[in-house]
């Protein structure tokens, strides 16, 4: 088996997250259910073997990318994640200095290594309070990356939250031709199997409060 740790990341795992997304964008290419449909029973050998989960409207985008030369998707995703990193610390405030430091941080650089879509998803987090409706297309990706909008209703900025949930919801519009409504039952499924194995797979949850409390009390304390 193998494991998810910051030695196993930098060891040889470059690119992870991304090669899975990839993966993910060639079956649906090629009419493969992209989305796992048994429940894993250990992890696999290379972490880009891991379940897609990410939302049915973002199979076209991987889909394109993956009909590309994989080193230029590749060099071009690690550009855009650094200028996206830069960005957000920048208007989080930080000081031009620090930023080589924190790009060096453990959960920073493992981000850009793997290719994680944590990335951009701060991004947007980050430039929330200048441009309210991004706070919602975090959900894009992760689900809980949509959590900061719960703001929009606590500062009453509506039509901000109007225009994210929008957008997201035209993307879904937009895509379903191309995914199907099957897509998203298996999207769900996908989801739910997972969670099953989170419980039971080691290192998944690894500190995570999951790992200690009933889920529905870490939703909680998380939202």
């Amino acid at each position: 088996s193998s494991d998810l740790s910051d030695w196993s990341v930098l060891r040889g795992q470059g690119m992870r997250d991304l090669r899975l997304d990839l993966l993910a964008g060639r079956h649906f290419l090629d009419g493969v259910q992209p989305y796992a449909t048994t429940l894993m029973t250990s992890l696999p050998s290379d972490s880009a073997d891991l379940p897609f989960l990410y939302p049915p409207m973002t199979l076209p985008f991987f889909a394109v990318l993956a009909a590309l030369p994989e080193g230029l998707v590749i060099l071009a995703w690690l550009a855009a994640s650094l200028g996206a990193s830069v960005l957000a610390l920048r208007a989080f405030g930080v000081r031009w200095w620090w930023i080589p430091v924190l790009l060096l941080w453990p959960p920073f650089f493992e981000g850009l290594w793997v290719g994680n879509v944590a990335v951009p998803a701060l991004l947007l987090f980050a430039v929330g309070p200048r441009l309210a409706a991004a706070l919602p297309l975090g959900a894009l990706f992760k689900l809980q990356s949509a959590v900061p909008s719960l703001w929009l209703v606590r500062e009453r900025r509506w039509s901000s939250l109007a225009i994210g949930v929008g957008l997201l919801v035209g993307l879904a519009v937009v895509t379903l031709p191309f995914v199907g409504l099957e897509s998203w039952r298996a999207w769900v499924e996908a989801l739910r199997l997972f969670q099953a194995f989170e419980g039971a797979g080691p290192g998944l949850y690894g500190a995570g409060l999951p790992r200690y409390l009933p889920y529905a009390a870490y939703l909680a304390i998380s939202i």
